[in-house]
């Protein structure tokens, strides 16, 4: 989703401001809204301070843009579907843990047909501790009573995997839809895929 998000702040910025952000994606992946508003305001983006109540506004018109681009664009990864059904052969749980607010992530897996096949959803409000801006894996494993070590995680970015080795999960795969096999390896891997068709389960 990292791509129509970008693309979906760019659609807001140009409505409200006739400006747009330089550069791709990769960029904004893994920020916290206050961080990506500071990022905005250290590369002076906007010609202006934005106030709390711009800020509201921006992200609602960024939000309906994501939902209005992410209903043509987005879809299922390939490989996600027998992923999960080889999980549940094996009589595995499976949770999505993820930054994105409770409300767009909810309608973001409706949008690419995944509302129901997992045991657990956890957003932003859910998953990450605020004091140190990390996501916890571990709170999935947790929920189901089971030893982070024991869990496998499959992240798409350095800092999520960064944060799933942090939060002591036992194997953490690399995902290269947005950066290389080298940054995911740097980030802590333990092995990295081009495709989810490529993980095998056992």
């Amino acid at each position: 989703t990292e791509l129509v998000h970008y693309e979906s702040w760019n659609a807001a910025f140009r409505e409200s401001f006739g400006v747009t952000m330089s550069g791709d994606h990769r960029q904004i992946i893994g920020l916290s809204l206050d961080q990506f508003f500071d990022k905005l305001a250290q590369e002076n983006v906007l010609s202006e301070e934005l106030t709390d109540e711009q800020k509201r506004n921006l992200l609602e018109r960024k939000t309906l843009f994501f939902y209005v681009i992410g209903a043509q664009r987005l879809e299922a990864m390939p490989g996600i579907n027998k992923l999960i059904l080889d999980a549940r052969k094996l009589g595995w749980y499976v949770a999505v843990a993820s930054r994105s607010r409770r409300l767009r992530l909810l309608r973001t897996l409706t949008l690419v047909g995944l509302a129901t096949p997992f045991d657990l959803i956890l957003a932003t409000e859910d998953v990450v501790n605020e004091e140190v801006d990390r996501k916890e894996h571990a709170r999935a494993a947790h929920v189901f009573g089971i030893d982070p070590a024991s869990c496998i995680v499959i992240e798409d970015s350095p800092s999520g995997v960064d944060d799933a080795v942090l939060s002591g999960i036992g194997k953490v795969i690399g995902l290269t839809t947005s950066f290389d096999r080298t940054a995911l390896l740097a980030a802590g891997a333990h092995d990295v895929v081009d495709s989810l068709r490529d993980v095998v389960l056992e």
